[in-house]
């Protein structure tokens, strides 16, 4: 029984790495354009957002 579950594991893992992160197209022709000054309260908010959730998978 350990036995298939490894295999099954192992298979998806394989199945996730040969096929990649999942992709789509945005159609940029109807996303609205935005202007929004930046103030340095503002960046420093988003800086302090950032490191609370997006930094831990998105190092860089």
């Amino acid at each position: 029984m350990l036995l298939v579950i490894l295999v099954a594991v192992l298979g998806f893992v394989v199945w996730v790495q040969v096929r990649g992160v999942p992709t789509y197209e945005v159609p940029t022709s109807q996303l609205p354009t935005l202007v929004v000054p930046a103030t340095p309260t503002q960046v420093e908010l988003g800086e302090k957002l950032v490191m609370a959730s997006c930094a831990d998978c998105h190092p860089n």
